[in-house]
């Protein structure tokens, strides 16, 4: 939904990076290889991923349940001297099955409202969190009373 950090413009104009779209998916290529997370808006990565996006753009949830699928595949292909790693080559060879386009758009009609579910949610606990973390202290220190609220119960 949003990211640790964040960079400028000049940061992005000067970097290998560009701004991948929401919805791009990304898998980690060092470190924790194959970990997949699908962006939740538009955003850069750095050296440590690679950004998966399919020929149509209105197909990445089936992409995403692609990467889904081939990570454990791809993380025993993961080695290096210091930390594991898996490169482009990995991903590339790693054999898929290629449905028929109406298969893949039926998918999607069933996908997207399952996904944009999941982003309502988590943007709704996002918020939630927040107002948690504001309240939480005034109520331990008393600053905030609720010991008179009628809860309905």
């Amino acid at each position: 939904m949003s990211t640790e950090k964040e960079i400028s413009q000049n940061g992005l104009d000067n970097c290998n990076s560009m701004l991948y779209p929401k919805n791009t998916v990304f898998i980690t290529a060092r470190g924790t290889v194959g970990k997949i997370a699908m962006a939740g808006c538009d955003m850069a990565m750095n050296q440590s991923c690679y950004a998966i996006i399919g020929q149509k753009s209105d197909n990445q949830h089936y992409i995403h349940q692609l990467c889904l699928d081939m990570v454990d595949s791809i993380r025993q292909k993961s080695n290096g001297a210091v930390f594991d790693a898996i490169n482009a080559k990995d991903i590339e060879s790693e054999p898929i099955i290629l449905l028929q386009e109406d298969t893949i758009e039926e998918f999607e009609k069933i996908a997207t409202p399952i996904y944009e579910m999941i982003w309502t949610n988590e943007s709704q606990n996002a918020k939630l969190r927040s107002v948690r973390d504001v309240l939480l202290p005034k109520l331990m220190s008393g600053e905030i009373d609720v010991s008179n609220l009628d809860l309905g119960s």
